[in-house]
């Protein structure tokens, strides 16, 4: 039996450079009811899209990829306006979810964070994040240091019920 026959699934970022290929193998996989909202129609910092993307999608599954990201300058510039954007789009919509009985949700966060001086392969150098990892990584973090207190546990295979 084909687990993604029959899954409705919603990809947020499913336009972005990952999830384009997640979409791409889901299709693959045999999941035929894909829904990748857009920015444009779907501001997911804002609570009543993204009620109204869960009603119109009424998904079986989600994929969180979905973050507000601008670059080094801008994550230089406004740090706080990334975090607080991404931190509250996160929370919408794992909280959404769980409201609406989603019973798988997955959230994938990417950083963009380099040591300041960074060797070749072989001489790899840790030391503190630069700046701009804060934003993202930050968010990420909270979301897993919270959620996982309460009902929903954030993993690959997290149930929200």
């Amino acid at each position: 039996m084909n687990f993604w026959k029959n899954q409705r699934v919603v990809v947020t970022g499913g336009g972005g450079f990952l999830g384009s290929h997640i979409v791409r193998k889901l299709f693959d996989r045999g999941c035929r009811e894909i829904f990748v909202p857009r920015s444009k129609e779907y501001d997911l910092t804002r609570e009543e899209n993204v009620i109204r993307m869960y009603k119109a999608a009424r998904p079986t599954l989600v994929i969180h990829l979905a973050a507000i990201v601008g670059g080094i300058g801008a994550n230089r510039k406004s740090p706080g306006k990334f975090f607080y954007d991404n931190l509250m789009m996160g929370a919408m919509v794992m909280e959404v979810a769980r409201t609406s009985g989603v019973k798988k949700f997955v959230a994938i966060g990417t950083i963009c964070a380099y040591p300041k001086f960074t060797g070749s392969p072989k001489k790899c150098y840790w030391s503190r994040p630069r700046p701009t990892a804060f934003s993202t990584a930050s968010t990420r973090s909270i979301f897993c240091r919270s959620i996982s207190t309460g009902r929903a546990i954030i993993s690959i295979r997290s149930r929200l019920t």
